[in-house]
């Protein structure tokens, strides 16, 4: 059993729930799930890509996990679903849709179909009082979704939640365009796990995440480095530890009391709230 109090190994508890076949009501991994509806599922009208996302409470605030692609095997009981389901991440064409940039076709297609029950349940546990911060994570294609349902949440929900990311061996779900704009967003805070010479994180090849010449070099070179951990400092260099230890010490300088500070900021030199003498509310400066 994982320690409780650690909401990275929950969250990738959460990731190995999502792969399970009866969810509902179910707490198997100690995840901490206080309010865990239905798998959100394609709709069953569209011939059928297994994409599935769980969402629910946890003490921290609404968590939502995109499943990531089925594993074939013998013990497989519906092999045709799980080939579409390799066919849709084959489905690497680049494509211009809501995001910015280049993204993955098939990887936009799953997410655009389980996403109105996806915010539906969202905003139900908000309105029932769950914090108002949303953590959102996935595996492999599951992670890959998180990143474009992240984005589309901070455009679509009110401007007061929290958004952090946390995905594991996640493939990349759009180019530099998308990717660039995803940094820059004040409202999003993301980190990436992945295992050296795990070759999912590099794909889908070409355009989406085609790599350079220098990353292959170093792929076939490592440097001889004691490092096991990195984060950004956000300013396009990173920050290396060689233990947990700094490097959660890093996270909590580089990400949270960062971006923490970049709101507080934010807030500070918004305009004034007035009320009329009809009592309607307005902003001061602000062009509607």
């Amino acid at each position: 059993m994982h320690d409780p109090h650690c909401l990275r190994l929950r969250l990738l508890a959460a990731c190995r729930q999502s792969y399970d076949s009866i969810i509902a009501g179910h707490d198997p991994y100690g995840i901490g799930w206080a309010d865990l509806g239905p798998l959100v599922e394609n709709p069953k009208k569209i011939p059928k890509e297994p994409d599935v996302a769980l969402v629910g409470r946890i003490p921290e605030g609404v968590l939502i996990v995109f499943r990531g692609t089925r594993p074939p095997g013998k013990d497989d009981k519906d092999p045709v679903s799980t080939v579409r389901d390799w066919l849709n991440d084959a489905a690497c064409v680049p494509l211009r849709s809501i995001y910015p940039g280049d993204v993955h076709a098939g990887f936009e297609r799953s997410v655009s179909r389980l996403w109105s029950d996806v915010r539906a349940h969202v905003e139900r546990l908000l309105a029932d009082g769950a914090k108002r911060q949303l953590f959102v994570t996935g595996h492999s294609k599951g992670g890959a979704m998180a990143f474009l349902a992240a984005w589309r949440l901070a455009r679509e929900l009110p401007g007061d939640l929290v958004i952090r990311v946390i995905t594991f061996a996640a493939a990349r779900p759009g180019g530099g365009d998308f990717a660039r704009a995803f940094e820059a967003d004040h409202r999003i805070r993301s980190t990436r796990y992945e295992v050296r010479l795990d070759l999912v994180p590099g794909l889908p090849p070409g355009p989406i995440a085609s790599p350079g010449k220098a990353s292959l070099e170093a792929a076939l070179t490592p440097a001889n480095a004691p490092y096991l951990y990195f984060v950004s400092r956000n300013d396009g260099s990173h920050v290396f530890a060689q233990t947990l230890d700094e490097h959660n010490a890093n996270v909590r300088k580089f990400q949270i009391d960062f971006f923490r500070q970049q709101r507080q900021a934010k807030a500070a030199s918004a305009p004034p709230i007035s009320t009329s003498r009809a009592g309607a509310r307005s902003t001061r400066g602000r062009v509607p």
